[in-house]
């Protein structure tokens, strides 16, 4: 007697699965049973399946499916809303279809769903950014924000944003089209939690930058047409605690190239640790195959190549272009931290410079300078039970949070963060070999977090800790 796979039953289901990828299984097949759905959405078994993806052609769906399991769902614009309504554990979603029904659904949604941590928009057109994240801006527990549309009508109108607070730490915005700067980044405030910001494409047309600070962003990544370097530095000015960025596209050979100001990029923004280049420019000079073009873009990791042969060119009035690419992760010299060093050691020869630190912590709270720090507060009720009559007081987080830390504690008006953290550096280079042996296994070599720990609002770490008590 033959048999097919509507007559399985969840047993034989299950061991099909021990030997087969699911989800090859499935598109052999071409079909799902009611004896699949026994085993993968069956809370008891290994193979449970969360997400689900429901594509444009689905009409109706199973009532079966346990859709107050699913933690991943994929919406197309004939969807049901009644589907979102039973997704009480949903944490990623991710909507296709057109802006209108997209606004709509975020609109019935947000009051409902309170779990919601990553939204993903793609949708072939926007006449509105800013009608767009109105309703988006409202998920309070929403983290991670993508958009990934064809077209951008009109990049904003009269921003209504000003009083919707923000959670969101990632923006991914993905357009076919070209962004203008000036009238995007008029969105750009309310997200003031912002730690990673990618935009595909940025035109030329770039007047100026605002002059709204990103306190919070890590990475930052930009796709480039002809935009000025000039314009870059001005934008890094604005992010203080930027510690990667990446920078891709099509660019003039000025700055890039020519007069080459990397150096200076790295001076805008002081945490920046390194960037990853890849963009291409034109030139109609072979004289950029030179030492004294090549040798500076080595020294920062950087290799300009030029793209084909002598048929790969491009002519105008006479004069032959070719396409060159700039690539690499570009850092500061390999002899940074030399560098750091020998300044340490010149520092540590002026004694009244380097005089003793007193450090005498407080024993109380003084309502009329401290502030409490309330969400430390919660994590202080978890803590051991000798530090839970404690009480967290709020500093500046802003990456000097430890030096911060050390000034509150004391009392003492005079001392900076600024020289603490010099303080730190030295005790670091003076013992670096007792440091790398205590703490090397497990964060890493000492010379290295040197580097980072120059850069001023660079996050602290266990260096920074051992060093720091050790010079109070």
């Amino acid at each position: 007697k033959s048999s097919t796979i509507h007559d399985l039953c969840p047993d034989i289901w299950a061991q099909i699965f021990e030997y087969f990828e699911i989800m090859d299984l499935f598109t052999t097949f071409g079909s799902i049973t009611d004896a699949v759905d026994q085993v993968l959405f069956n809370e008891n078994n290994r193979f449970l399946l969360r997400g689900l993806i429901l594509d444009a052609g689905v009409n109706d769906v199973p009532k079966s499916i346990p859709f107050n399991r699913v933690i991943s769902l994929t919406l197309n614009e004939t969807t049901s809303l009644e589907v979102l309504q039973d997704c009480c554990e949903l944490r990623s979603l991710k909507l296709i279809g057109e802006n209108e029904w997209i606004i709509w659904i975020i609109r019935n949604i947000r009051q409902r769903n309170t779990k919601l941590n990553q939204l993903t928009v793609v949708t072939p057109k926007i006449e509105s950014i800013s009608e767009l994240l109105m309703p988006i801006l409202s998920i309070s527990s929403l983290h991670r924000l993508e958009i990934h549309t064809d077209e951008i009508v009109e990049t904003t109108k009269v921003s209504t944003l000003a009083t919707i607070p923000s959670y969101i730490e990632q923006f991914i915005f993905n357009s076919g089209s070209t962004i203008n700067w000036n009238e995007f980044s008029l969105t750009l405030p309310e997200f003031t939690r912002i730690r990673l910001l990618s935009i595909s494409s940025i035109d030329r047309n770039q007047k100026s930058v605002p002059s709204f600070i990103f306190q919070n962003l890590r990475t930052l990544s930009l796709g480039l047409l002809e935009v000025s370097f000039n314009w870059i530095i001005q934008l890094l000015a604005t992010t203080p605690c930027l510690v990667k960025l990446k920078l891709a596209g099509l660019v003039d050979a000025d700055g890039f190239v020519v007069n080459q100001r990397w150096i200076r990029l790295f001076e805008s923004a002081q945490t920046l640790v390194r960037i990853f280049v890849n963009v291409s420019l034109e030139l109609d000079n072979e004289s950029y195959h030179c030492e004294k073009i090549q040798a500076p873009l080595c020294a920062l990791n950087l290799s300009l190549i030029c793209n084909g042969d002598d048929n790969d060119c491009n002519v105008y009035y006479g004069t032959v272009n070719r396409w060159w690419s700039l690539r690499g992760k570009a850092s500061m010299a390999s002899n940074y931290y030399d560098q750091i060093r020998t300044i340490c050691q010149q520092i540590e020869t002026l004694e009244w410079l380097l005089t003793p630190i007193q450090f005498a912590p407080i024993t109380h709270f003084d309502p009329k300078v401290h502030r409490v720090d309330q969400k430390a507060n919660l994590y202080l009720q978890k803590a051991s039970l000798d530090v839970q009559n404690m009480i967290a007081i709020e500093v500046a987080a802003d990456g000097n949070c430890l030096y911060n830390s050390i000034i509150c504690l004391s009392g003492n008006k005079a001392s900076t963060p600024s020289k603490l953290r010099v303080r730190s550096l030295i005790e670091l280079v003076k013992n670096e070999n007792f440091y790398h042996n205590r703490f090397a296994h497990i964060v890493g070599p000492v010379n290295e977090a040197i580097k980072n720990i120059a850069r001023n609002f660079s996050f602290s770490e266990l260096y920074e800790i051992a060093a720091l008590s050790n010079v109070l």
